[in-house]
């Protein structure tokens, strides 16, 4: 079995994760034989001290999927409000208009 402090890390990890990714990580356990489910009103629970090690190892890969997905998507959002801001600042519309302005009154002319 894991020691405590890993298993600890890795249910705050879990409880920090969005419903969706939560709701795959119940489909791992799941489709994982013998894993104990408690299920009430406030949702299901698992005791992670009585998982196999493949069990925690499948749930650690997640985790760590999870964490590098959001990271990748953290970086490209950054990328993508410095190319916004770079050649799509919010004034630019108001120039175009009036450039477009300009360029139709000297065409009537």
């Amino acid at each position: 079995m894991m020691d405590g402090i890993n298993l600890r890390s890795l249910k705050e990890n879990i409880e920090k994760m969005s419903a969706h990714h939560q709701v795959e990580v119940l489909r791992i356990l799941h489709n994982r034989p013998k894993v104990p489910l408690n299920e009430n009103q406030n949702g299901t629970f698992v005791n992670l001290s009585q998982l196999d090690k493949a069990t925690i190892q499948a749930l650690q890969e997640y985790t760590e999927y999870v964490k590098d997905q959001t990271a990748t998507l953290a970086v490209i959002e950054a990328r993508k409000q410095q190319i916004q801001q770079k050649y799509f600042p919010k004034d630019n519309k108001d120039i175009n208009i009036i450039h477009t302005e300009e360029c139709h009154a000297s065409a009537n002319k």
